[in-house]
């Protein structure tokens, strides 16, 4: 899983990228954006999830479409429960670094109708995340340059500033 502000997004299977990997949504090949192949699963509310499956190997029911392998999202089902069901879950998460609760509620269940010949499955949720992200971004043409101890640097530096360390692009 590859991710992106802590949050898991593109799968790779057996070492290659997301650009080789297949993402189906009940077995419906799923499409990337623009020209990427490539499926972000962040955006797939996690309420939704039934089951994930994923294939590392090929069989010949299947589309030759993935040299990675494919991931089959499946979404929850009356049958695959086997029963009519209901849940709710309340849930809350408190961020250190910004000192606040993030409260979520979700309902999920699934109904069958017509004497078990037709099921459905769905999920409402609503969530209230806040969140912080710090970073420090440092975007160089330069190559990288090593400040050691007996470097010819500022002598208003402390000891403690002195120490070796690594620096990019390093400006007087």
């Amino acid at each position: 899983m590859q991710r992106s502000e802590g949050e898991g997004k593109f799968v790779s299977v057996r070492g290659l990228g997301p650009g080789f990997v297949s993402v189906n949504i009940n077995g419906s090949e799923a499409s990337g954006s623009g020209d990427e192949r490539k499926i972000g699963l962040d955006a797939l509310p996690a309420d939704m999830l039934g089951t994930i499956e994923v294939l590392k190997t090929l069989t010949a029911d299947q589309d030759l479409n993935s040299i990675g392998g494919t991931v089959n999202v499946k979404t929850i089902s009356a049958f695959d429960r086997g029963k009519t069901s209901a849940k709710i879950k309340v849930q809350d998460s408190y961020s250190d670094l910004r000192g606040e609760h993030s409260p979520k509620i979700s309902f999920d269940a699934t109904q069958f109708l017509f004497d078990k010949t037709v099921g459905i499955g769905f999920a409402v949720s609503h969530e209230e995340r806040k969140t912080q992200v710090d970073e420090d971004r440092h975007h160089s043409t330069g190559e990288m340059k090593f400040l050691t101890q007996d470097a010819d640097v500022d002598p208003n530096l402390t000891a403690e500033e002195k120490k070796p360390s690594l620096l990019q692009d390093l400006r007087y």
